[in-house]
Parts: C-alpha cells; structure tokens; sequence
C-alpha cells in the first residue's frame, strides 16, 4: 500500500478482550479502516510476550501489559516519527497507561494515550488520572487521550466528566460505547485539548470485543489562528495635551450643563463635546489585529540573523573552509544569545508596565510558553440576520434570568407587604436621622478619579478612563456639576444605567446563553457617582451599626479572612470542647441577578435611607449584548443589583442583612450572597443536631423564598466538624433533609476560597494550592530564558506566593508535616526565581536573597498583623474578644499590660485566633507591639521574623 501524503492522522479505540485472541481480526480492521493509530484496552499480555507475537506489518506497537483483565497498547503505521513519552508519575492502581509522541514529517508533532481504567479501581485512581492530564498539558502539544474508563460521562455525578470539566479539556464521543439489552454507557472517551484540530469523529460497531470502536480524525496541519477585528482608538495623533485644547475650544458649549438642571441633558452634552474632541485627536478605527509572530523582534536581531544566514550559505559553497566554519559558529552562538536577550527585555518590560496586575501577568506568561487559552466564543455566522438573531437571544436570556429565578420563589404579591422589620436595637432609636445623599465637591470627585484602577474597558459612551484622567483639568468643573444635579434631584442619569454587557465562555455547549458568563461594563462616570453615594452610605450604616454583625462583605475593616476566621474559631473551640459542629453553606442561584426592587428599597427605609436616589438608580435599567461588533437592541433588566457596578454588592448586603433574626438558634456567617450555618453539640445527641440543622435551613430557606431567592438545595452542602474519634461515631448513613432532599455530609468544604475538612487538618485545601502552585512553577521555569532575575521574583509573588498567602491565617495552623509540601514548594520557586539553584541546594540562601518569609514565618506574621489591628481597634472587638491580663486578673502582675492567654484542652483548640494570637502577641518585644503605625509595626515586625529564621 503506498503512503498517503500524512497531513492528517486517524486514531481509534477498541477493546479487544485479549489481543491475542483477536489479532487477525484487528489486523484486518486496521487496513479495512485505513487506521494509522490503533489504541486497544484490555489486551491481557504478560511481559514475557515478545511482540513478535502481535506483529502487525507496517506498524509499530507500543505496549503497557498487566495480564488478564488489563493492559494496553498502540499500533502507530510506521511511516510515522514515534518517540515514547515517560509519565514520571508514580501510576496508580487499577490503571494502565501508555504515551508516544506522533509526528509526521514537517507538521508539529502531537501526544496520544491510550489509558484503561479497571472498574473496581480504587478513587485514587481518578488522582492519577487528573495528575497525567495535567503533566502532558505542560508539554504544550495537542494530545488525545483513548481509552475504556469504566465510568459513564452520560451520568451527573460521573468523576470522569468532573475531571475534564476542571482540566478544560473536552471529549468529543457522544453516542454509547457499550451496549446491552438493559444498558447503554458512554465510557470509551476521546479527550483531547485541540478540538480546532478535528476534521472527524465517529462510532461504530465493532467485530472485536462488546464495546464500539470510537475514532477521530486529526489534521496535522497547524491551525491558522483567525484574524481578530478590533475597534479601538488610533492614538497616532493623542496627547492629554491635544485632548485638553480641544476641550477648551468648546467650553462654550460645555457651559450649557451650567445653565440646566436636567441631568440627563447635561449628560448628553457632556458626553457629545467629549466624544467629538475625542474623535478628532483619537479616532475609532476598525482594524483585524494579528498577533506577532515574534514581538521581541527587532531590527539589530533581524541584522544579525541575516548575517548568520549568509554565512550559512558562504559555507555550504566551501565546507573546507576553516575560517568560515568558525565564523558562522560565531554568528550561531551569538543569535543565540541575542535571542535570548531580546525576549528577557521585552517581556520584562511588559511585566514591569503590568506590575500588581496578576490578570495582565498571567496573560504575559502564557504568551511566553506558547499556551493556547483561546477563548470559545460564538459560532459567527456569516448570515447577519442569523447572527442578529443570536446576539438577541443571548440578550433576553440574561436580562430575564433574574425575573424568572424571582418568579420561581416568589408565588404571590402578599409577600412583599409583609418583609419583617429589623430588630430596632440595630437601628440606634430616634438619634438614627434619615440618609438623604448629600451634594460633594471637586476635590472629592478629582480623588475618586485618581484612585480608579485603570482599565481600557470602557461603557456605551465609549470613554474609557484613561481619557477622563488625562482631562480632568479642563472637565471636572462639569463632572461635578453633573454629579451634583443628579444628587439634588434624584434622578440617575438614563445614559448611566445602560449596561453593555461581553459573555465570556465557561465550559460546556458553545451555543448555549447559560454557559456564558457575563461581564457588564457600565460608563466610567457612573461608577464615580456610585463610590460618592457609597461612601455617604456606608458611612451611614456603620456608624449607626445598621448593618447585621453576621455580615462580612464589602464592609470597612472586614473580609473573606474575617469570615474565615470567626468559622475557623467556632470550629477550633467546638474541638477543644469534645463537641462537633454541624456546618452547612448555603447555595443560591443567581442571588444578584434576583433581587426585587420594591422590596429592596422598603429595606434601605427601614434602615433609615431615604429612597429619594434609590428609586431612579434602580429602576428602568438596561443592556444590550455585545458579541464582537455585533450589539443587541436595548432590554429593561427588571431585577436584581446592576452587575458591574459599585454599589451592588453593599445593596445585596442590605437586601439579606435580616436573615439571621430568621435563623435564631444558630450562628450564622455571611459574606454577600455566601451563607455558613453552624450548630454545635454532642456527639451523643447527633440526631438533636441534625434536627436544628434541619430546621435552621428550611428557616433559612423559607427567608430567601419570601424574598424572591432561590435556595438550591442540590449545591447547598454540610460537613461534621470533631475530632476523628468522635466524627467516628457519627452513623454513616446521617444526612441532612430538606424538602425530600438528602444532603449528605461531606469529608471536606470549599469556603471563600479555603477547603475546611472534618477535623480541621487542611490537608485537602494544601493539596490543592500544591497541584496550583506546583504547575505554575514549572511554566515560569520552562520559560525562566525569557525573563531577568528581578522579573521572575516579580512572578513569583504575584502568581505563587499570592496563593501561597491567601488565607494562610486559617490554613497555617496546620501541621508542620502538612505546611512542610507547601514549604518545599515555595524553595523550588525560590530556585527558580534567581535561576541557579540547583535540585538538592539548600534553600536558605535562596529565600533568604528573595526577602520571603518561610510558610510558618508567614502564618506568623498574618497573625501578629491582626493582633495589632485587633489591639488598636481596627477590627470590630465583637468578632474576636481578647481581654488584657488586667481586666481578668483583679491582682496585678508584671504581665498585666500583656493579652489574656485562655486555657485550651486539646492541641487544636490551641490552633485557634482566640488562644494563638494572644500567645504570639505577648512573645513580641514591646518596641514591635509599641509601633505608632501600622505600617511601621509591618516593617519591624517582617525584619523580627525575617532575621528569626535564619538565626542560627
């Protein structure tokens, strides 16, 4: 048979039952179906099989045997370049695996696996699984992964599917792969990261074994990358100083905001001059935008490598030739460097422009491994009255996605005349006066302007921020005068509430609204606006301490870790008293988008905010979907808080900040639209528990229904917190109902970002941050040519030890024997960042020169950096009470002036805010606890740990 021209690539999957068995006949399948990649599961060799045995001509086999009931192998057609890949994973039982790498000729060379899964294989077997994905993903290479995993992908709760769901592969088999009288499964898989590449899949019955045989068919040729059409603005002409004349040759005009009262005119005659003078100087354009094949290049680097390739031709013509020899081995060695050099420049200096920015950083990085994070975004169709139909589609899916999620909770009008009034000793009597938004000043609006972060996103008016900042000199008298008007009349600009809004793609059907995620951008000035009445707000609700203290979002002085930290405390304590905890998250769906505005603005008047502003800010809002050039016509959003915006989350805040006057036997925690419910007792009363589990959460559940949220109880989840001899005790079959819905307890939570687990080890939350990290690191070191020394530190802090950091003052409590893998990690990024370390160096140098706190230094000093603000009043004393000596001890001592350290029984009692901090606080020198700021405190107190963990 001669070679068809190999651009493109079939392989296949078949389970054969014993390929011994049935070698003639997968012989004639593979020529009958011109397969150049057979991949077989379950071929039950013994490794003292030669593989002459299975001899197939004109093909190459590769094989991972294991006997009866296992093994696998591939048949590559040898007209293809084969190099066996080594997975250097430790493989778990219950799966055989085998990896080559396949290239054919000129084309870019690509990974295939064949993988089998026995079906009693224990669940870590999915571990490795998840751990194989993520090792050949650092390849960079398309892969395809074959095989029988023994795990149907048609079912929800299918592991298999989770894992390609997290790796963000897909897998592209969807008919049954197995079929009997009474079942059919999909559990033969082709999963792969390069479906661009797909020309072909099929499935098809099979004359070997009882599974179909799945195939697919690749084109080797690399993928074109699609020319993106951008409209942005030519800045050719642009100056602030060319902005700022034009500007002041319409003052004229712009004076007429003086003369009316009329926001809305005021707005559109603010944003008419602008956008002219912005046209003149900065004009749209609509351009297709390629990416540069190399961006580093410049044009001594292009000099040089013609001279290079001159004198590669020089020699060809005298190969004898000493001197040429040594002249383009020179030139070869310095283009070389010269490479080097320019890609290390370049991209530092796109970090160092990006600094802080982890989302830009991120994006650098994976310019610089070559990682393909294209985005899945909508088939453009080139019909435009199809595509017209799609953008409106999408459109009306998010604009009523809160109204029906509201309509589904909420049954009847009655309802909205009964929301229960907040307990009046929150509300601080008649002194409480009434919150009317008062009128600010320049000086206020130049500050708010100034701290924006920036961004090139820009709202319908199509002024993104930069051009705001840059005129603020020439604008601000009428940016006032517009936020002013709209104060004093209560009217929020109709401009202002229109909402552009990007769907970004999450995972699943492409086509479908609900797997899109979207991103609403509002017009900057709106949200300058929003941050002058937000601050009158919230300086309004804290002052007057209207605000529920179960709630920790979006609040001055309280955070995720302020949440985490009153769980983890709750936890510790309940341990060291012998009890358990029974806690439970509850999830809601779509909580923002839900909100109903009637009874919205019925609670900020009970809170003594008057609704004068409120009302105009909230209703009559609207959007259009954008989706590349292509905008949808303008819907009303009904309800919810505006995504997007500033003052949505505190308003979410008060739409729910009643809810724990509904729960009263229990201790509740809130962080926005995030509810804990914790209830503590014995173990020998666990059906008590259950019970007040139970009814708190249909308490609670009633709550969000006669407020128009939805509880999904399918996602709300609980776990049993103890030590492991008392969660023993715990009967297996214990489950919490709610509705005819069991939720079972968990062995481990995600919470805002940390995973709690029964027994409050965090071995599961530092396993995670390790496979995080750890992937990461590798991709900085692949690339550490491309970067200096000061520029891989620079990674390092913002896309390691970020992680690393966040909330290690509840994770860094764990055991040394836990907090040990994360420290072996953050010494490999030592290494890595200063780029000469080797594997078995010791680290100590290395940390040392970065200026890191080893991971317990840094629990340490998170720990000392609340004690201060817990000292000096900048955390609410009710979250974390800590006496001083003096006022628990009636005798005075030497240690009066020092922090009461309360007595604990156990070791995890001991690991708790209440009885830690104390203990760190008080073992500080008085210089460190006698700071005058905070600032300083941070210096001398990282100096103290810094210089104590290198202390010999």
């Amino acid at each position: 048979m001669s070679p068809k021209p190999r651009n493109k690539i079939t392989i296949a999957h078949i389970n054969a039952q014993s390929l011994l068995g049935c070698k003639e006949e997968i012989e004639l399948l593979v020529r009958e179906k011109e397969l150049d990649v057979l991949c077989i599961s379950e071929t039950w060799l013994c490794n003292d099989f030669p593989d002459d045995y299975i001899y197939i001509p004109e093909y190459k086999v590769y094989r991972c045997d294991k006997g009866r009931g296992g093994g696998v192998c591939i048949y590559i057609r040898d007209v293809f370049t084969v190099v066996p890949l080594e997975i250097d994973i430790v493989r778990a039982q219950g799966v055989e695996d085998v990896w080559v790498t396949v290239q054919s000729s000129k084309f870019p060379s690509v990974i295939i696996g064949c993988l089998y899964r026995h079906p009693k294989a224990r669940c870590e077997s999915y571990d490795y699984i998840t751990d194989v994905i993520r090792y050949v993903s650092l390849k960079d290479k398309p892969f395809y992964i074959l095989g029988d995993f023994n795990d149907n992908v048609l079912c929800d709760n299918s592991k298999m599917k989770q894992i390609i769901f997290n790796t963000k592969l897909t897998q592209v088999i969807s008919k049954p792969t197995r079929i009997t009288p009474t079942s059919a499964t999909l559990i033969d898989l082709i999963v792969t990261n390069k479906t661009q590449s797909i020309l072909h899949t099929d499935t098809m019955p099979c004359p070997v074994g009882d599974h179909e045989l799945i195939s697919v068919t690749v084109n080797l040729k690399k993928t074109k990358r699609p020319p993106v059409v951008k409209t942005f603005r030519d800045l050719t002409s642009y100056s602030s100083e060319t902005i700022c004349d034009l500007l002041s040759q319409e003052t004229q005009t712009l004076n007429n905001i003086f003369i009316t009262d009329n926001v809305d005119t005021q707005v559109n005659i603010f944003t008419s001059i602008f956008n002219n003078c912005l046209n003149k100087c900065a004009p749209l354009v609509t351009r297709e935008v390629r990416r540069p094949f190399a961006p580093w290049m410049n044009e001594h680097l292009r000099a040089l490598m013609h001279e290079r390739d001159s004198a590669q031709i020089n020699l060809k013509n005298d190969r004898s030739n000493v001197n040429l020899q040594s002249t383009y081995k020179e030139l070869k060695k310095e283009v070389k460097m010269s490479i080097k050099k320019s890609k290390s420049e370049y991209y530092s200096n796109k970090l160092e422009s990006n600094r802080g920015n982890s989302a830009a950083t991120w994006k650098i990085l994976n310019q610089v491994i070559s990682k393909d994070i294209c985005k899945a975004t909508l088939e453009i169709d080139k019909d435009e009255e199809t595509l017209r139909k799609k953008v409106e589609s999408f459109n009306k899916f998010f604009a009523n996605v809160g109204k029906i999620t509201f309509e589904k909770t909420h049954q009847n009008s009655e309802h909205n005349q009964n929301v229960p009034v907040p307990n009046n000793n929150n509300t601080s009597g008649p002194s409480c006066s009434m919150l009317r938004p008062q009128p600010t000043d320049s000086n206020t609006i130049i500050l708010i302007i100034k701290h924006l972060k920036n961004t090139s996103s820009c709202g319908s008016d199509n002024i993104s921020l930069r051009f705001i900042k840059e005129s603020l000199p020439i604008i601000i008298p009428y940016l006032t005068c517009i936020i002013n008007s709209s104060i004093a009349t209560g009217n929020f600009p109709e401009s202002w509430k229109h909402a552009l809004v990007v769907p970004i793609f999450k995972t699943g059907d492409a086509m479908e609204p609900k797997n899109y995620r979207p991103i609403s951008l509002l017009p900057i000035m709106s949200k300058v606006l929003e941050k002058v009445i937000a601050a009158q707000l919230t300086s309004h609700l804290e002052s007057n301490h209207l605000l529920s203290d179960t709630q920790h979002g979006f609040r001055p002085k309280l955070s995720t870790e302020s949440a985490l930290l009153t769980l983890s405390n709750s936890l510790f304590d309940t341990i060291d008293r012998r009890n358990i905890s029974l806690v439970t998250l509850c999830d809601l769906s779509k909580a923002f988008d839900s909100v109903n505005h009637e009874i919205l603005l019925r609670k900020l008047r009970m809170l003594r905010v008057d609704s004068f502003w409120f009302q105009s800010y909230l209703l009559k809002r609207t959007q259009s979907v954008k989706i590349g050039k292509h905008i949808s016509n303008k819907l009303e959003v009904a309800y919810g808080v505006p995504q997007g915006s500033v003052l949505g989350p505190i308003l979410f805040s008060i739409f729910v900040n009643d809810l724990s006057q509904h729960i009263p036997d229990c201790q509740v925690i809130q962080y926005a639209d995030d509810t804990q419910l914790i209830h503590t007792g014995e173990v020998a009363n666990i059906q008590d528990l259950v019970h007040k589990g139970e009814v708190a959460l249909s308490q609670a559940k009633a709550y969000f229904h006669m407020n128009g949220l939805l509880l999904n109880t399918t996602k709300t989840q609980c776990m049993f917190v103890g030590s492991r001899g008392l969660i023993s005790q715990i009967p297996p079959d214990t489950c919490l109902q709610v509705d005819h819905t069991n939720i079972l307890p968990s062995s481990s939570l995600k919470n805002l970002g940390v995973y709690f687990d029964s027994h409050m080890t965090f071995s599961t939350h530092i396993k995670k941050i390790n496979k995080k990290i750890f992937s990461t690191i590798l991709n900085i070191n692949k690339s550490k040519d491309c970067f200096n020394r000061r520029t891989r530190t620079t990674l390092m802090n913002t896309l390691v030890l970020s992680i690393i950091n966040y909330g290690i003052k509840i994770w860094g409590t764990a055991n040394i024997t836990h907090t040990q893998q994360v420290q072996k990690l953050q010494n490999f990024a030592a290494k890595v960042a200063l780029g000469n370390g080797a594997k078995f160096d010791h680290a100590t140098p290395f940390l040392r020169e970065c200026g890191w706190l080893k991971v317990h230094q840094k629990y340490k000093y998170e720990l000392g950096i609340i004690m201060y603000n817990i000292t000096h009043g900048n955390i609410p004393t009710y979250l974390f009470p800590m006496p001083k000596v003096s006022e628990v001890c009636s005798v005075p001592t030497r240690q009066q002036h020092n922090m009461y350290e309360p007595k604990t029984n156990t070791c995890t009692g001991a690991r708790s805010l209440l009885a830690a901090g104390p203990r760190f606080w008080n073992s500080l020198p008085p210089h460190i606890r006698n700071a005058p700021s905070i600032r300083t405190y941070k210096k001398l107190l990282h100096t103290y740990l810094f210089n104590k963990q290198f202390s010999v």
